[in-house]
């Protein structure tokens, strides 16, 4: 592990970890300083040409109470999307139902001016997009709707009111309609287009959780297994060396039971600080775990396995230095795999060498017996190495395992180290 042991992450929290993103509260501050925005800008400009126009008192009231409601709306876009697209629905439904406005044309006579073509109009394309963001594909369809019947009351009204686009009042009507459906339309297509993107960005956010929490699950399981497989073979030796000489020797019987006990108390230490992870908040904080194994317990390893009869000895060439965690736990998981091999399969009389040769960019490891070697009929006898390949792998370590030219088995494995600071 490269920091020591991840924080638990409950099945739970896996699960719903996309919704809680989707389900946050949204930043009305963020909408609010788009409302005064877009009031300042857009709203003065229709406050700008409706006060050039010649219109009544109650239109006038009218109006400008549609539009506070079309841009305050805004605020609201996200947080509360629904109901603030039908207060800028209603809000344009009223200025589309308004009298038209008389604007001055120089020496002809007043002309028709339609209150929907003021620029305040414009949000509520943006009210369209943010609907069609927020809700679900089926449920996207309603502003779309709602927008398309608008444009089915608003075009014919353009028309009444004489504006003149093309040569000829039909054309005319149909440049209005085609253009008023199209910018709904833009408006409902970058909403949805928005809304899968944001889709895509939480399924990713979600898929790269699992494989977090897939390759947690991993190195559990391989700690799992060299915590166990380890404690099993030593145990497993005391206990038969103690059934032999119970009776000649029971002082001898004696001291492999404790052996046994003080391998098992190990072991559930070390369980507990490899399964530390998947417990609960609670679970871990009340239960304080031991770090992780390094270099450091290289020692007590060795101890461990001499204690099952095996004769080991140990060489360091070089200089030790720290070394970051997860470098560390894997290159005591190597020396843990090599000797747990040879207290398995090397045999009672084999001798084991251990070899920690240390570089400037590189460690080295290697464990060599001149016994038997392992056997490929044991039950699982890959699993150790599979697992230990992997744990390399992550530090980009390479493993070497087989039996030795003269007799025996060795497994060795070669780590880089990151430069030392000077160097």
């Amino acid at each position: 592990m490269d920091s020591g042991p991840l924080q638990p992450v409950p099945a739970a929290a896996t699960a719903s970890a996309g919704r809680r993103h989707v389900d946050a509260p949204t930043p009305l501050v963020a909408d609010g300083l788009l409302a005064v925005a877009l009031a300042a800008t857009v709203g003065a400009l229709s406050w700008s040409g409706l006060s050039d126009l010649q219109i009544g008192t109650g239109v006038f009231d009218a109006y400008l109470g549609g539009m506070v409601v079309l841009h305050a709306s805004v605020a609201a876009r996200r947080r509360w999307p629904l109901p603030a697209f039908a207060a800028a629905s209603l809000a344009m439904a009223v200025i589309a139902v308004l009298p038209n406005a008389s604007g001055a044309t120089g020496a002809g006579p007043p002309a028709a001016v339609p209150l929907l073509l003021l620029p305040s109009s414009l949000v509520f394309a943006l009210m369209i997009a943010s609907l069609a963001a927020a809700e679900q594909a089926r449920r996207s369809l309603l502003p779309l709707t709602v927008g398309l019947v608008g444009v089915g009351v608003a075009a014919p009204r353009l028309h009444a009111s004489g504006l003149a686009v093309l040569p000829g009042a039909y054309w005319t009507f149909v440049f209005v309609l085609v253009a008023l459906a199209a910018v709904v339309v833009a408006s409902w297509l970058v909403g949805r287009l928005t809304a899968v993107r944001a889709r895509a960005r939480r399924l990713d956010a979600e898929h790269t959780l699992e494989r977090a929490v897939a390759r947690e699950r991993a190195e559990i399981a391989r700690d799992v297994h060299d915590v166990v497989a380890h404690s099993l073979a030593v145990i497993v030796r005391q206990a038969e060396a103690g059934a032999y000489v119970a009776q000649a020797n029971p002082a001898a019987a004696a001291t492999s039971l404790q052996v046994v006990a003080q391998t098992g108390r190990s072991a559930l230490t070390d369980m507990r600080t490899v399964l530390a992870p998947l417990r609960s908040d609670a679970s871990v904080g009340s239960a304080p775990t031991a770090p992780l194994p390094g270099l450091a317990q290289v020692e007590r390893l060795v101890e461990s396995v001499r204690a099952g009869g095996l004769d080991v000895t140990r060489e360091t060439v070089g200089t030790p230095r720290p070394l970051p965690t997860a470098i560390d736990l894997a290159a005591y998981r190597v020396l843990q795999e090599g000797l747990t091999n040879s207290l398995k399969h090397a045999g009672a009389q084999a001798r084991v060498h251990v070899c920690l040769r240390w570089h400037d960019d590189r460690l080295d490891l290697s464990v060599a017996d001149d016994g038997t070697g392992p056997s490929e009929s044991v039950p699982g006898a890959g699993l150790g190495l599979a697992g230990l390949r992997e744990r390399l792998a992550a530090v980009r370590g390479d493993l070497v395992a087989g039996p030795r030219p003269g007799g025996g088995f060795e497994l060795s494995a070669r780590i880089p180290l990151p430069v030392q600071a000077g160097r």
